[in-house]
């Protein structure tokens, strides 16, 4: 179950391998999740939440350029069962991306 994972970073993508691949890239620290998500090498958003159960609640989500007058959704829920977990290591780019989202929701 996500919720039980212990503090780290974690990869999870898309299981369509016919079509480019969706991938969240997140750091989790207790049940608080910042991630990035990612198709291909193109940064989509960045994100923050609650893991619960299987899903991440309570996400809040910003798409680029992240300046106060992005636009932010909030109230959205990512159901983590339908992703397939990945333990490779993130890319440069990829890590970029993560640091960019952990600063935006830190500040």
């Amino acid at each position: 179950m996500f919720a039980t994972l212990p503090t780290g970073t974690y990869r999870y993508v898309s299981p369509d391998e016919n079509r480019l691949s969706l991938t969240l890239l997140l750091r989790k620290s207790g049940s608080a999740i910042i991630g990035v998500e990612l198709l291909g090498e193109r940064e989509l958003s960045c994100f923050r939440g609650q893991a619960q159960d299987n899903r991440i609640v309570y996400v809040t989500q910003v798409y680029p350029p992240y300046d106060p007058a992005s636009d932010w959704q909030s109230g959205q829920v990512i159901e983590m069962a339908s992703l397939v977990s990945r333990g490779q290591s993130p890319t440069a780019a990829e890590q970029e991306a993560l640091e960019t989202c952990v600063q935006l929701f830190w500040r």
